[in-house]
C-alpha cells in the first residue's frame, strides 16, 4: 500500500501548499499509524515523491522501478491539492470503486470527509501507477485559495492551515490502514503498457564548456 505526496516545488514561494502541506500530511499519517501499535496486514510505503514539477519525474521512475511487483501494490492514494482539509475522494472515472469508498471513508464522517466524485484528477503522482493496473487516486479538498497559492509567491507558510492538517493526517491514515487490511487485493486497473522509460536529458558538451 503506497501514501505519497511530492516534495519539490516550484521557486517563487516556499512551497506551502504545492506540496509541503500534503508531504506534512502523509508523514503524520504514518505518525498516527505507528503510535497506534496497530500492525496493518500489508506493508504501508510512505513516499515523497520529487519531481513532481517537472513532469513526475519522481514517481514515475519508482512506478517504473517496480513494475514487476505492480500487482502487489494494494493501491496509491496521494494528497496533492493544497492546505485544505479532505472532503472525500475522487474515483478517477472509476465507478465500480464507490461502494469500496463509501466504506473506507465511513469512519471519517464526522470529519466531514466522506463525499465522492467520480473526478478524473491530473497532475500528480497517483497518475505514474495506473499505466501498471494498480489503483491510483488523489484525495478532494477544501481548496483554501490554491488556485491563487500554488506556483505563485503567494506560496508561503502562513497559508498552511493547522486544524486542516491535522484532518488531512487522520483521513490518510484511516484510508491507508483499512486499504491495507482488505481481506482481497483490489481489481486491477486496465494496464496500458508499455509505458514509455525516464531517460536522463543529454546535455550538450558546448553548455557544459560554457560554465
Amino acid at each position: 500500500m503506497i501514501v505519497g505526496a511530492h516534495l519539490d516545488s516550484w521557486d517563487l514561494g516556499t512551497g506551502a501548499t504545492d506540496n509541503g502541506t500534503g508531504s506534512m500530511a502523509t508523514l503524520e499519517a504514518a505518525r498516527i499509524i505507528a503510535q497506534s501499535g496497530l500492525k496493518p496486514k500489508r506493508t504501508i510505503r510512505f513516499i515523497l515523491f520529487t519531481g513532481e514539477e517537472q513532469g513526475l519525474m519522481g514517481s514515475r521512475k519508482y512506478a517504473e522501478a517496480h513494475a514487476a511487483a505492480a500487482d502487489s501494490i494494494q493501491a496509491v492514494i496521494v494528497l496533492d491539492n493544497g492546505a485544505g482539509a479532505i472532503t472525500g475522494m475522487a474515483l478517477q472515472g472509476h465507478l465500480e470503486s464507490y461502494p469500496l469508498w463509501r466504506l473506507l471513508l465511513a469512519p471519517v464522517h464526522r470529519l466531514n470527509a466522506d463525499t465522492i466524485n467520480d473526478a478524473v484528477k491530473g497532475g500528480t503522482d497517483h497518475l505514474s501507477f495506473i499505466p501498471y493496473g494498480v489503483p491510483g487516486f488523489n484525495f478532494n479538498q477544501i481548496t483554501r485559495g490554491y488556485n491563487h497559492t500554488h506556483h505563485s509567491q503567494s506560496d508561503t507558510y502562513d497559508k498552511a492551515i493547522a486544524a486542516d492538517l491535522m484532518q488531512a493526517s487522520s483521513v490518510i491514515a484511516v484510508a491507508a490502514f483499512e486499504l491495507a487490511n482488505l481481506p482481497d487485493m483490489l481489481p486491477r486497473w486496465e494496464k496500458r503498457l508499455p509505458v514509455p522509460p525516464i531517460v536522463a536529458a543529454t546535455v550538450s558538451p558546448e553548455l557544459l564548456r560554457s560554465r
